[in-house]
């Protein structure tokens, strides 16, 4: 189940894959939103009502409406499980960094009513670590079978001529070869013709 969950997103066609990641991404804003009235206020508050004075639904709009964007301007989505190494984590830290100023801007600098101040400075930090452990949790679980693609994919591709026992086996030797990707077989045979 695992293994299928994994091969059909990475299956998905690229324009499928962002639309999955940045709708992640928005999400994971929302929560830093609502985790940072939690370490700010001492309770989890609801989305869509005002609390105590307390409303984190500006917050949580201007969060996804300037992630997203910066996101894409800083190139989060191209290469979305490709790697995840300090290069990655660097072009994370950079958007997060100027999204962080906007945010800042907005909530501590200016203010809105129902936000408390804070929340500019401890939301973005917060943001950070969850699209950082996003990214390496997506390296995590679909890393190892989307280097194995990119292995065989970059690989020479080659037919077998012979689709009988003998052809079977030269594939299944094959199979474990770090030099050819074999992606079908020839037969005159017309009874093994799509088989």
């Amino acid at each position: 189940m695992d293994k299928s969950l994994r091969s059909m997103v990475l299956g998905l066609p690229r324009p499928a894959k962002r639309i999955i990641v940045m709708t992640v991404d928005g999400a994971l804003a929302v929560l830093a939103v609502w985790l940072a009235y939690y370490l700010r206020v001492g309770q989890f508050l609801p989305l869509m009502e005002i609390t105590n004075g307390w409303y984190l639904l500006p917050a949580s709009i201007v969060a996804v409406a300037v992630s997203i964007p910066i996101f894409m301007l800083f190139g989060l989505y191209r290469v979305i499980f490709r790697y995840v190494g300090s290069s990655a984590l660097i072009a994370v830290l950079k958007a997060v960094a100027v999204y962080a100023i906007i945010f800042a801007v907005v909530f501590t600098l200016v203010g809105v009513e129902g936000v408390p101040r804070t929340i500019g400075l401890i939301q973005p930090i917060l943001l950070f670590i969850l699209i950082a452990l996003s990214r390496f949790a997506a390296r995590f679980w679909l890393g190892g079978m989307y280097i194995e693609q990119l292995r065989q994919g970059s690989k020479p591709r080659a037919l077998i001529y012979g689709a009988g026992e003998a052809g079977r086996e030269l594939a299944a030797a094959l199979s474990h070869s770090h030099v050819t990707n074999v992606v079908g077989f020839l037969d005159d045979d017309a009874k093994l013709h799509g088989s």
